[in-house]
């Protein structure tokens, strides 16, 4: 460590030129007489002045060249440690672009191509220690499961409950995967960027996609999945037994084979690799090499590449100062520094959890489930929750001027039902018919529709009602509504079950990402029909892992279930129940809680279907494959 050990700023040391000199100049003025002399007689001095001991006197003067010695030394920053850091970084980028059609359900390779994909995919981001990587899936449409990120933890986390059922449409569109890779490069800024195609087909639009992308910088690899021969696709993405295979519209088992000359077209038009999935690590260790080769060269791995810095000590001899800081303060030399520091401090507020952790649409949130819509419009920062809090106030016109600026089916819906409160039917059916016609499968504008559409008829016979009667009335000739609920009846086209689907999940979600939560309905349901209420105000919960009011959700629905299970049947053999009644009621809540636990389906993946579904709804354009399995 001696030998070691030197400083990274030893200009510092000049600084005890002006310590010294100021040392001499007090040390001068305790040793002269100052003023007295020249006023009493020399005889007199030791009389009338009193003076300490040399000890005590010297004794404040040595601890502040201590402190200033060990306050100089720690500045010229001592060091004697090295540490190694790293001086290479590594700025590739590599997408992979996983094929989660159902012909990747086939199981020409055991047990399914997708399985196989899928391990070959852990076994390559294991190899991949440094670079970015995202991960995007596709099938008529592409998504993105994790954006460009360092940390491959994060996709391999992700990765397992990847499954063809994901998608809301099928198809076979790469194309699709390729622009959406793109745009992860230009949004991150790599200019020349990986995508690696895991798949088992192509089509030439797929390969003219891939030229561009090569001619933008970028290159294309192809990782196929399959064989020449094929097999069929099992329905139950399994063994193939009891539910039979997929078919054609003519009824033939469709069997998949490997389109190998189309991808190895694509992979040349890319500028990247052909590689087939292998039984062996043969081609997880190609592609490795083949990434590895972009940065620095296969033979070098880019962790062993650093220097050395040294690790600075000076801060641990501050912690010398602190004792002698406090004898300072002792004397009042601190207190006096407080009075040249203290005015130039900021002013300090004091702030609430609530005002701390939340954020505004939360805090807008949390007013509008205690009824307070009018601070709730105040503070909602999104669009469609002010609409709602306005709508849930009266603010009719102010809803429809901030749905106006809107564009999708759920926001004509709720510009309908706030023009329907207004009797403005004429327009409120305009509405209800955008509504549709960007969702064919909106169900609760069809029937509010209708509902207007009679009220107006009856305004025609009773012209002077007052706002909102009309509904009213309108509403008793129809008949109390039926409730909503989920579709009984099982979707047979992929629209049909993307509403489907979304319409469950908004009843077992309230932080679904509908935003029916401005509906004209009443307490007594006698207006135009839409969710109670209660669905409105949990739909307009902003769609934040901290929102105050999930933890609400499961006390509610952990109620709900142990009314369920009251009447079950107790075993005899159960031990008799705790005699503190606390405890016993604490067993109680905790067995319900895990029989509420227990109705869970254990759905992994459901997270990543919804956020397909929606991102699928949200879409304006078709789907780019014709291709359905």
């Amino acid at each position: 460590m001696i030998e070691a050990l030197h400083f990274l700023r030893p200009d510092w040391f000049y600084a005890f030129i002006p310590l010294g000199v100021l040392l001499y100049l007090i040390r001068h003025n305790q040793s002269s007489h100052s003023s007295w002399q020249r006023v009493c007689d020399p005889q007199l001095i030791p009389h009338i002045l009193h003076r300490a001991n040399n000890t005590t006197r010297r004794l404040p003067l040595f601890l502040a060249l201590l402190a200033a010695s060990i306050t100089i030394v720690s500045l010229a920053g001592p060091v004697w440690k090295k540490l190694p850091t790293p001086v290479f970084t590594d700025t590739s980028a590599l997408v992979i672009a996983l094929d989660l059609s159902q012909s990747m359900n086939s199981n020409d390779l055991r047990p399914s191509r997708i399985a196989r994909a899928k391990l070959k995919t852990q076994d390559l981001l294991a190899a991949r220690k440094t670079g970015q990587t995202a991960l995007i899936v596709y099938a008529a449409r592409a998504y993105t499961v994790t954006p460009l990120t360092e940390d491959a933890n994060t996709i391999l986390n992700l990765l397992p409950t990847l499954e063809t059922s994901l998608m809301p449409v099928q198809g076979s569109a790469a194309v699709a995967a390729l622009e959406l890779a793109t745009q992860l490069f230009a949004q991150t800024g790599i200019e020349q960027g990986d995508v690696l195609l895991i798949t088992d087909d192509a089509s030439n639009v797929d390969i003219q996609t891939a030229t561009q992308l090569r001619e933008q910088g970028h290159r294309v690899s192809v990782y196929a999945a399959g064989t020449i021969d094929g097999a069929p696709i099992p329905l139950d993405s399994g063994s193939g037994s009891g539910s039979g295979y997929l078919t054609d519209q003519n009824g033939a088992i469709v069997i998949p084979v490997l389109a190998r000359d189309t991808l190895r077209q694509l992979a040349m038009a890319g500028g990247g690799r052909y590689v087939e999935l292998q039984n062996d690590d043969s081609d997880t260790a190609e592609l490795t090499r083949l990434y590895a080769a972009k940065t620095i060269g296969a033979d070098i791995d880019p962790t062993d590449l650093s220097a050395d810095t040294w690790r600075e000590e000076g801060p641990w001899l501050l912690l010398l100062v602190i004792p002698l800081a406090a004898l300072w303060f002792r004397r009042g030399w601190l207190a006096c520094l407080a009075v040249f520091f203290l005015p130039f401090a900021e002013p300090v507020y004091a702030l609430d959890g609530q005002n701390l952790w939340w954020s505004p649409d939360q805090k807008a949130q949390h007013q509008f489930n205690q009824g307070n819509h009018s601070q709730a419009a105040k503070l909602f920062q999104r669009p469609d929750w002010k609409a709602a809090a306005l709508y849930n106030t009266g603010n009719y016109l102010q809803a429809i001027k901030i749905l106006d600026t809107l564009d999708t089916s759920d926001a004509y819906y709720n510009k309908g039902n706030a023009l329907a409160k207004l009797n403005r039917f004429h327009e409120a059916i305009k509405a209800y018919d955008e509504a549709i016609r960007r969702n064919k499968n909106h169900h609760n504008a069809r029937h509010n529709r209708l509902l207007v559409q009679q009220a107006l008829l009856n305004q025609e016979h009773t012209p002077n009602l007052k706002p909102g009667e009309a509904e009213e009335d309108s509403q008793d000739e129809q008949g109390t509504p039926p409730p909503d609920g989920n579709p009984q009846d099982s979707p047979s086209t992929p629209q049909e079950a993307e509403d489907s689907s979304s319409a469950q999940a908004a009843q077992r979600n309230p932080d679904s990402e509908s935003e029916e939560d401005a509906q004209p309905a009443d307490r007594d349901n006698t207006e135009p029909q839409s969710a109670n209420n209660d669905s409105a105000q949990q739909n307009s919960k902003p769609e934040n892992s901290e929102s105050p009011s999930e933890d609400q959700l499961p006390d509610e629905q952990m109620t709900d279930a142990g009314d369920v299970d009251t009447d079950t049947p107790q075993d005899d053999n159960e031990p008799p129940p705790p005699e503190n009644p606390d405890n016993a009621e604490r067993d109680e809540q905790q067995l319900v809680t895990e029989q509420w636990l227990n109705r869970i389906p254990d759905d992994p993946g459901g997270l990543l279907r919804r956020k397909f579904l929606h991102q699928y709804s949200n879409q304006a354009t078709p789907p780019q494959s014709n291709k359905t399995w």
